[in-house]
């Protein structure tokens, strides 16, 4: 395996009043490519501003991210966001998708974003949506579709880069039961499928269970 990620000595801390709170000290991770991890932890131990550090939308007080051997922490704004296009994809609680563009037009964004044309983007996002079992939705604007459905497509957005990377904060949150194993077993399937990682905030400890590790975050600190 060879790794995707790394994160060296993460530290992270915020004001409130007069008083400091150290919510992560000295964190360090290392992801290979293909591997799924979930990181759990009580409600307010870190666990989205640890996945914010990893994706370069925040800066840590100390420490570094490192995505496919590039330096993410010391880039500037322009040059993070190139990493982030080649090299991540992203999978949130709320799906983001823009409601007038269809299901395949918000799956095509990454690529054309990437300068690819609309019809290569499209055929990619065509395929895409065809793994996550939406052929018959891709025309489909978001209020036209299901809770489960939105984030079907937000997984396929995700891998429409081929990232090497998907980072996913309580990707499942807002579905029922159901909906919820679906789109998660969906995931873990194209990230084999696509030779993705997976890291996976999650607070439902059966997802984190069926992950290849699961990291715990304590203290500000990953066991």
């Amino acid at each position: 395996m060879s790794e995707v990620l790394s994160a060296t000595e993460l530290s992270r801390g915020f004001v409130q009043g007069s008083t400091r709170i150290e919510v992560l000290r000295g964190v360090s991770c290392a992801i290979d490519r293909g591997e799924r991890v979930a990181i759990v932890g009580r409600s307010g131990s870190g666990k989205s501003t640890l996945l914010h550090l990893l994706a370069g939308l925040d800066d840590p007080d100390e420490g570094f991210v490192h995505v496919c051997g590039e330096n993410l922490t010391n880039a500037g704004i322009e040059c993070r966001a190139a990493i982030r296009n080649r090299h991540m994809g992203f999978v949130y609680q709320l799906h983001h998708l823009l409601p007038e563009f269809s299901a395949a037009e918000n799956v095509s964004i990454p690529l054309r974003l990437r300068g690819e044309t609309r019809k290569g983007a499209l055929q990619r996002a065509s395929h895409l949506l065809h793994a996550v079992g939406l052929e018959q939705r891709m025309t489909h604007r978001p209020s036209a579709l299901s809770g489960g459905e939105r984030q079907r497509v937000a997984v396929a957005r995700a891998l429409a880069g081929s990232p090497d990377i998907v980072l996913a904060d309580e990707p499942t949150g807002n579905l029922d039961r159901q909906n919820a194993q679906q789109v998660f077993e969906l995931m873990c399937h194209l990230s084999e499928t696509e030779e993705v990682a997976l890291v996976v905030v999650t607070h439902d400890e059966d997802i984190a269970r069926s992950m290849h590790r699961v990291l715990r975050l304590s203290d500000g600190k990953l066991t």
